[in-house]
């Protein structure tokens, strides 16, 4: 059964240290009622290091939300959505590393939230435009362009060999797949990131898919628990070191968590095929605090 494998077990772990009382969650959820930004300061060094929190608390609140969505669908024994639900997962965990990598944290803060801010924006436009004018439509509206005007401001942009300037998203790339070609954002040398994003996308996208991601029965057979382990795997790792990139924002100690530090995460996936070889597995080094490889004799 999958709710005993070792997988799904420290994936509870991680879901009680984020959302158990006074959980991460918490703690980011006090910290922004106590402090908020102000774009009429934003130059101010304490503002600014609330806008990076801010970001960071957006984006993790994101990743908690995706992992009790996952958690939802294994408890109702149904896989569908779970690949494409690792996918955003993906993005948003490159996007928390962006923002924490970047020289200049601050500015690619600001420039996230205003994206993520703008992005909202109009999703609640294109509901109220449907519906008669009112005066909650008209409000809205003005609180958009306010953030149109702001994304104009920080906008990055570059300019090209042939003197274009081209305008680039909040992270400073064309695409995604630049951004993720940028770094290993995994820690794992030679399995690149969007290797992984390819992988999650063939559900969204619908590329060849196989009887295994389009399968909507709400029963597990080998191959599906392979496939939910598969991701859970990922998952575990990728959300493990994001608590390791908060301890540099938050107060809270890892080491009062209590983790299956031996446990072997295993990232092998169900299928040769997607030109992922499967390799044996990682385990954290607790003595050294990251991630090591271990190879089967």
């Amino acid at each position: 059964m999958i709710y005993k494998s070792k997988e799904y077990i420290f994936f509870k772990d991680l879901l009680e240290v984020c959302c158990g009382n006074s959980g991460l969650l918490y703690q980011l959820r006090v910290y922004q009622k106590k402090h908020t930004y102000s774009w009429s300061k934003i130059s101010c060094k304490k503002n600014e290091e609330i806008l990076v929190k801010t970001a960071l608390y957006i984006l993790t609140e994101s990743l908690v939300d995706i992992m009790n969505s996952i958690d939802t669908l294994i408890k109702n024994r149904n896989i569908s959505g779970i690949n494409a639900l690792a996918r955003i997962f993906i993005e948003n965990y490159v996007y928390l590393n962006t923002i924490d990598d970047s020289k200049q944290r601050s500015l690619t803060a600001k420039r996230y939230v205003i994206s993520n801010e703008l992005n909202t924006m109009k999703k609640y436009i294109e509901i109220l435009s449907k519906e008669e004018r009112c005066s909650k439509y008209e409000d809205l509206f003005e609180e958009y362009n306010f953030w149109v005007f702001q994304w104009n401001k920080y906008q990055p942009s570059n300019i090209t060999k042939k003197g274009k300037r081209v305008k680039l998203n909040w992270y400073r790339e064309r695409n995604f797949k630049d951004l993720c070609q940028k770094k290993d954002f995994l820690g794992l040398e030679d399995y690149h990131i969007y290797q992984f994003y390819m992988l999650y996308s063939i559900e969204v996208h619908s590329i060849n898919p196989s009887a295994v991601l389009s399968n909507s029965t709400n029963e597990y057979d080998y191959s599906q628990k392979e496939m939910i382990v598969a991701v859970l795997s990922l998952i575990n790792l990728m959300m493990f070191t994001v608590l390791k990139v908060l301890q540099k924002y938050i107060d809270f100690d890892m080491k009062q968590m209590k983790f299956p530090f031996d446990m072997q995460v295993k990232l092998y996936f169900y299928r040769k095929s997607y030109g992922i070889s499967p390799y044996n597995s990682i385990v954290f080094d607790k003595e050294k605090n990251k991630f090591r490889r271990v190879y089967k004799k």
